[in-house]
């Protein structure tokens, strides 16, 4: 499913109490857990990588708004589902982006509708059927190159998950990562094995 393809949302998105945190722990908790999938699916379907809770563009996406039945998800309970992702680790706190509260917890996340590590194993096999293991790429050319583009299903993949893909590869030993020269941005590359 492209990113211009319409998304199906389940029945239960036409469903009014669904838009509203409930009083009863056990069915807030399947609340919740319905929420969550539908956020991961969205986000897959739309290639989502990011969410933040204090947007009123992403407030007001239909995602969290249901124009048809005119109910909408309040701020606060959007960023308890992201932090519910977060513990879960489907998502993780945005450090680059999003605004702080007053508390300064952060309000934007990274969702991880593919985990890093499964990045990790689809950028290594891509690097691998191209022929490009034992070259040095730049984190440009892996997410934004002619051939990633073309080829690759990690293409514009956010720079947060993809040093984490990697952190994966280079753990397993398959890659290193290089820093770029001070004061350059895009210039860090990764060497894979």
């Amino acid at each position: 499913m492209t990113a211009q393809e319409d998304f199906t949302f389940p029945s239960l998105y036409a469903f009014p109490p669904f838009f509203t945190p409930q009083p009863n722990p056990q069915t807030l908790e399947s609340q919740e857990t319905a929420w969550s999938k539908l956020i991961l699916d969205y986000c897959q379907a739309k290639r989502r990588f990011s969410l933040d809770a204090a947007s009123e563009e992403d407030l007001n996406s239909e995602l969290f708004y249901n124009r048809e039945i005119d109910r909408r998800i309040s701020a606060l309970f959007v960023k308890a589902l992201l932090a519910r992702l977060v513990r879960q680790g489907s998502a993780a706190w945005d450090a680059t982006g999003g605004k702080k509260g007053k508390t300064e917890q952060n309000t934007r996340a990274i969702i991880y509708w593919r985990k890093p590590e499964e990045w990790g194993e689809l950028i290594y096999s891509w690097v691998k059927e191209t022929g490009q293991n034992k070259s040095i790429l730049t984190f440009f050319e892996l997410t934004e190159g002619d051939l990633a583009q073309q080829t690759a299903e990690h293409r514009k993949l956010p720079t947060p998950v993809l040093r984490a893909a990697l952190a994966h590869l280079a753990k397993t030993g398959r890659c290193q990562v290089f820093a770029g020269e001070e004061g350059l941005t895009g210039g860090e590359g990764v060497k894979f094995v």
